[in-house]
């Protein structure tokens, strides 16, 4: 071997307490902290004064320790200062940037997360054991509570997997000399206790696996030489029903509570839950009953640090709100199925029926699987069957058909088939996407989703789905996942299983965690640990569908409105069927609200190839005879007034359908026949039925609506149900009833400015309003209108034919001026009109009807 000779770049004294680093914190004049504001505390946070008292340095760690950033920019040094354990942060260069803040109680170990955010040091209270987190400036940011005291396990040391998401802590256990590990993972700035592994002895040595494809792998020797790969990955654990009896429960594991909450009833955002359970060890793992005959969909098992496994059962409320009541104890009982010893030896449990459960144990790369049947009732655990595989099994994912496949880490899965109790796996790789697939589920007709985080890599079957995948979820009839902002859903068992559905935007870096069954609700976790429940439009109308489909209208009805979703699509998801339904959907509603919505939401317009065009792509719409789009809100008002037209029960949706129909005479109409009907004393239904009209249209429209309908008692019922004021309306009105029947028509008509029904009502009347009627004609050219009403009347006729003449010739039109005249029988207008355009033909016929002497005629 040959000498190494190695340069001092820096050197600098760990016992020089005078400086504090390059980076010292500098005052900016914000006064002392006796004059400061102390918020909350008051004043006497003022007076409060820091004690520190210095410990006994001969009976702490002399040693001294350094921890790199992992980006090598930084280390950390730990040892023994005159006021006891402290750090000091150097810079590559050897230069001091920091020195730690005073604090009493602090270990040897020290470790610096690789993500560069926090330094983890063990601190020692009174109280309690704690793990603190230092921030880079030195200064002391938060902390991690563990469960024991330092009288009985010791903190030997600490570490951070490659990831920085595992903050390992390595102890020793005072009481048998053996040592333990605990890894914690943070969330919403909540540490859990994730994993507890007790050992009969000490560690030796262990190490992190430096590969980002195995960033929490764990390798670990033991005094006995017993070597173990662990590998961990985040994880969901929830409840696996497929209709509404699942509540749709999350498990989290918290150190010797599990945390429950039933997303179908509550969102409770971590770390809090609906319900915590609290165990006698600290809990490894969760799962739950993928398939039973029992109703025993909201059941779960919990395997312990000792190997003891308990299954619980939860109840609920029976509130509206559905909340977790109570957990209860089915049954406990404790895996003895080997001789080994090593923490987690057994794992990838699966409980898939109701008394079967399937799990897996790895030893010199052999994987035996086991299948047990345990009767709850008698605490028993028995294995049926076993089998070995030579590789390390990674992953369990199995269906509703007695199916397994299992997962090696390598990437092959092989089918494992469960008939007549025995495990039966075939010798052939069904799949081999060659790479490691963290998440798989296995889906009816043995069709296989896989994916692979640390690649990003979603698969179905041998299809690769997505390569920027980041979660996904799968559904009864979809398989739904998300990439850095994007949530987007794929069609299982379609024939283009690669085609993206529907797509939304969410908050980038969310992920799922469920999508509650039979529902829309879709519960995604945020980056920081915040949850949120978005309802993507396309679980919503599949749901929707269903009901539709089933006719429970009244379910989809309410869907419409708590998603408000366009109710046009009510209709237009099957007009076929939904018209011909039209009576069983009033009945099954039951609500004239609900029917008044529909009817105001009415377009003449089909959503399916509008507003929701990309959920409904594929589906070719029937529709019923004589039915057109674009006379949509007709065809199904006349439907809904042929059915509703006797049942004053229904007026409110009657009224809505005249409205809509634009025929508001006849909403008034129909609630005017309700008030002449109804007692003398009893005017509710026809009030209550008027205001609701009103709710709908102007006031002042309405008002002049009924004064157009001629019926002054309608008109009055109008208007003082409404907020105008009498001196408006109640002058005008005396004023009408002194006239004759037509003339105040034409009065009422000339105020509406309906020009022509006034024509019709004046040539009703007496000659003498003649002059008036021919104004009206004049002013708006309703010369034609006029010709017609007063036909009969030949004097009248021939002053509305010469008038037209006049008004034509001024607008040089000659040739039809000619002809009024004619009708007037002003033969000398006439036969001028002819002449200015030349028609000497016209000139002579005139002149004969005329009576006039050839010479006359010779001159024109």
């Amino acid at each position: 071997s040959s000498d190494l000779n190695y340069d001092v770049i820096a050197e600098n004294s760990l016992q020089d307490y005078s400086v504090f680093g390059d980076q010292e914190f500098v005052t900016i004049n914000w006064g002392k902290k006796e004059t400061q504001f102390h918020g909350s505390e008051g004043k006497q946070a003022a007076l409060k004064k820091t004690e520190f008292e210095t410990p006994k340095l001969e009976n702490l760690s002399h040693n001294v320790i350094i921890s790199w950033r992992s980006d090598g920019e930084y280390f950390a040094v730990g040892f023994l200062g005159q006021w006891g354990r402290m750090f000091k942060v150097y810079n590559k260069e050897g230069s001091l940037q920091f020195t730690s803040e005073k604090c009493a109680g602090l270990d040897y170990p020290l470790a610096w997360r690789p993500s560069g955010k926090w330094i983890a040091i063990p601190q020692v209270f009174p109280n309690k054991y704690t793990i603190a987190l230092f921030e880079k400036n030195g200064l002391r940011h938060r902390e991690v509570v563990l469960p024991f005291k330092e009288t009985s396990e010791l903190v030997k040391s600490l570490s951070w997997s490659l990831d920085s998401e595992i903050l390992m802590i390595e102890t020793v256990r005072l009481s048998d000399n053996a040592s333990s590990l605990y890894l914690y993972t943070i969330n919403n700035y909540h540490w859990y206790m994730k994993q507890s592994l007790k050992y009969k002895s000490l560690i030796k040595a262990y190490e992190w696996d430096t590969r980002i494809s195995q960033s929490k792998a764990l390798h670990v020797i033991l005094d006995d030489g017993t070597y173990s790969i662990y590998r961990w990955d985040q994880s969901i654990n929830h409840s696996i029903g497929n209709n509404n009896d699942d509540e749709a429960i999350v498990a989290v594991i918290d150190g010797t509570n599990i945390l429950l909450t039933n997303f179908r009833g509550v969102v409770i955002p971590p770390p809090m839950c609906g319900f915590t359970l609290s165990c006698d060890n600290p809990i490894n793992y969760i799962g739950f009953l993928n398939e039973t005959a029992q109703d025993n969909y909201n059941t779960f098992f919990a395997v312990d640090s000792d190997n003891i496994c308990s299954v619980f059962k939860c109840t609920f409320t029976d509130s509206s709100v559905r909340h977790i009541n109570t957990v209860d104890v089915v049954g406990k009982f404790k895996f003895e199925i080997t001789d080994i010893n090593i923490p987690l030896y057994l794992s990838h449990f699966s409980w898939i029926k109701d008394d079967n459960i399937v799990f897996t144990s790895c030893y010199a790369n052999t994987t035996s699987i086991y299948l047990c049947n345990f009767q709850i009732s008698d605490s028993k655990l028995n294995v049926i069957d076993k089998i070995e595989t030579s590789g390390c099994v990674v992953n369990l994912s199995n269906n509703i058909e007695n199916t397994i496949f299992a997962h090696f880490e390598k990437g092959a899965a092989k089918k494992i088939k469960i008939e007549n109790d025995k495990l039966l796996m075939e010798d052939e790789a069904i799949y081999n996407n060659s790479v490691l697939c963290d998440e798989t589920d296995l889906i009816k007709g043995n069709n296989l989703i896989s994916f692979a985080k640390n690649k990003q890599i979603l698969h179905y079957n041998d299809t690769k789905i997505a390569t920027d995948a980041s979660s996904y979820y799968v559904t009864a009839k979809f398989l739904a996942f998300t990439t850095l902002n994007q949530l987007k859903f794929i069609k299982l068992h379609s024939n283009n299983i690669s085609k993206i559905i529907y797509e939304r935007r969410i908050e980038r870096g969310s992920k799922l965690v469920l999508i509650v069954s039979n529902d829309s609700k879709t519960v995604l976790q945020l980056p920081r640990g915040n949850l949120e429940v978005i309802h993507p439009r396309l679980l919503s109308l599949d749901i929707i569908g269903d009901y539709l489909r089933l006719r429970k209208y009244s379910k989809a009805f309410d869907m419409f409105r708590k998603q408000r979703i366009n109710l046009n699509l009510l209709i237009d998801h099957n007009p076929e069927s939904f018209l011909n339904d039209l009576q069983y959907f009033i009945d099954d509603i039951d609500n004239t609200n609900w029917l008044n919505l529909l009817l105001s939401d009415l377009q003449n317009e089909d959503v399916t190839k509008t507003m929701y065009a990309d959920i409904y792509d594929h589906i070719e719409q029937k529709y019923p005879e004589n039915y057109v789009i674009d006379n949509k809100i007709n065809y199904v008002c006349d439907k809904v007034i042929e059915l509703l037209k006797d049942n004053n029960k229904f007026i409110e949706p009657l009224i809505t359908c005249y409205w809509k129909k634009c025929n508001l005479e006849k909403a008034l109409e129909l609630i005017w026949n309700l008030r002449k009907s109804e007692a003398q004393n009893n005017h509710a239904g026809s009030e209550s039925a008027l205001k609701y009209l009103l709710y709908l249209v102007d006031v002042n429209e309405l008002y002049n609506v009924a004064l157009g309908m001629y019926d002054f008692g309608l008109v009055l019922f109008v208007a003082t149900k409404s907020q105008k004021d009498p001196k408006e309306y109640l002058p005008f009105l005396n004023e009408l009833k002194q006239y004759d029947e037509h003339y105040k028509c034409f009065k009422i008509d000339c105020f509406l400015q309906r020009f022509n029904k006034s024509i019709e009502n004046i040539a009703k009347c007496s000659d003498d309003k003649f002059d008036e009627c021919l104004v009206i004609v004049k002013q708006h050219n309703l010369y034609a209108k006029a010709m017609a009403c007063y036909k009969n009347n030949e004097t009248c006729y021939r002053q509305i034919c010469m008038s037209y003449g006049d008004y034509l010739r001024t607008n040089g039109k000659l040739i039809e001026a000619s002809l009024m005249y004619e009708k007037s029988c002003d033969y000398q207008q006439a036969i001028a009109s002819a002449r200015n355009i030349l028609d000497w033909k016209r000139v002579i016929t005139l002149s004969k009807k005329k009576d006039a002497s050839n010479e006359e005629i010779k001159t024109l």
